[in-house]
């Protein structure tokens, strides 16, 4: 299939509506029966309008569908067809959240560290790895976390485990168990705060010579981690990336770190930005209460959505946080299966300029379920068998078990890349020791 001939698709892909059919509706068992029995109409505009009022209806609407073995159940193949996709679609999960995740504060547990950092992770999904941290310290009591409510009583991932963190753990790396929380650091701790999605961690700052001239350089690390349950991708500076004051002096970058693109590995991205110390400080002194701000846009794909096609649902697609699923086709002999699908995102934004930026859209994964109630892996990993810079094409092949059949397909793909600012502001840089 050529990248023209998948894009070509994607005009076909909005849903349509009647005009007494806006997802506003309540969903009623009378609505919704009638809506069922207009599956089996004879005209053909008529059973599409229905099936779109039943998807519009919102998944209130699927408890109020029929059994398939039910009585009020259409007979008609073509019906029964089109009532099940209404099914696969009423239970798409929720749409996933792009921001910061939120907590209330009054529902952690006054408890052990253990059981706050347990609750912290339960109601954010984002994974805590513990391992690292010694049994007495996950047995102390917690500290009070009231003060770090907002007027809503609610705050986000990092604001709660920024105000857990200080003497207590350091945090470490994006794993594959979560963010991993380590020992506190022996040597002066970087200051950290947080903006949406990610912590900030600054310092401590380091005097080192300025190669081919006199005086020395002071160099502030950057750390930006994001929560784990996000594909961070990349940080770009924005009004002018890194800043830093010392005695209501602006220093200037020395560094081109200051206006570089960086990007994120393991859920982190750190780099380090060099100043002039000001002109009439000492040629060997320390920066001494220096403040650091900043601004940078990150991207992040917040998630990835799970799409469930039934077998006989080749040319369906469906739309959800940005990404739209076409299942181009379904091809089956009695020992295996062949699948190929279509992955189109509403806009890519242009990203960043390195090429490994784009590989987040080749992560797409297929299943088969068969009528017996198995899961089947495809022999290999899906292929990518067409590319643009906002869509993709995939191909994916299964052995089938002597007998099967296809009962549904599952494919997931990762949402659309997000894009936010990020901005802190007079964070006091400590000093590393000399």
């Amino acid at each position: 299939m050529s990248f023209a001939a998948l894009l070509a698709v994607a005009a076909t892909l909005l849903p349509l509506a009647g005009p007494d059919e806006g997802p506003s509706e309540e969903p009623t068992p009378e609505r919704v029966a009638a809506l069922v029995a207009s599956l089996s109409a004879p005209s053909r505009s008529e059973r599409a309008l229905a099936e779109r009022a039943l998807i519009a209806l919102g998944p209130a609407a699927a408890d109020l569908l029929p059994a398939p073995d039910s009585p009020a159940a259409p007979t008609g193949a073509a019906a029964r067809a089109a009532l099940e996709r209404v099914r696969t679609a009423l239970a798409a999960p929720p749409s996933l959240s792009a921001g910061p995740s939120r907590l209330p504060i009054s529902e952690l547990p006054r408890g052990s560290l253990h059981d706050q950092l347990a609750a912290i992770a339960d109601r954010t999904g984002n994974a805590l790895d513990l391992s690292a941290l010694p049994k007495g310290t996950l047995s102390a009591a917690g500290p009070d976390l009231s003060a770090v409510a907002g007027p809503d009583g609610t705050a986000t991932f990092w604001e709660a485990l920024n105000a857990l963190a200080p003497g207590r753990f350091a945090v470490g790396r994006v794993t594959e168990a979560g963010l991993a929380l380590l020992p506190p650091a022996k040597d002066a701790a970087p200051a950290a705060t947080a903006d949406g999605v990610l912590r900030v961690e600054i310092g401590p700052v380091a005097v080192r010579p300025r190669f081919g001239a006199d005086g020395n350089l002071w160099r502030v690390p950057v750390r930006l981690i994001a929560e784990p349950r996000l594909h961070p991708l990349t940080a770009r500076p924005i009004d002018g990336g890194l800043t830093a004051t010392a005695g209501g002096e602006r220093l200037a970058p020395f560094s081109p770190a200051a206006s570089r693109e960086a990007q994120f590995v393991d859920g982190a991205t750190a780099f380090a930005v060099d100043f002039l110390p000001p002109a009439d400080a000492p040629a060997a002194a320390a920066p001494a209460a220096l403040t650091v701000g900043g601004a940078y846009e990150t991207t992040f794909i917040p998630g990835r959505r799970t799409f469930a096609f039934p077998a006989n649902a080749a040319g369906e697609s469906q739309t959800a946080d940005g990404a739209t699923m076409r299942l181009e086709s379904v091809t089956t002999s009695p020992v295996d299966a062949a699948i190929a699908a279509a992955v189109l995102y509403d806009a890519d934004g242009g990203g960043p300029a390195f090429e490994s930026y784009q590989t987040w859209r080749y992560e797409v994964a297929v299943r088969l379920h068969t009528t017996d109630g198995a899961t089947l892996e495809p022999t290999a990993p899906p292929r990518v068998v067409a590319e643009g810079a906002a869509a993709v094409a995939v191909r994916a092949s299964f052995d089938l078990p002597p007998g099967a059949a296809v009962d549904r397909v599952e494919i997931a793909a990762p949402a659309a890349p997000v894009t936010a600012a990020v901005r802190f502001e007079d964070l006091t840089a400590p000093v590393a020791p000399r």
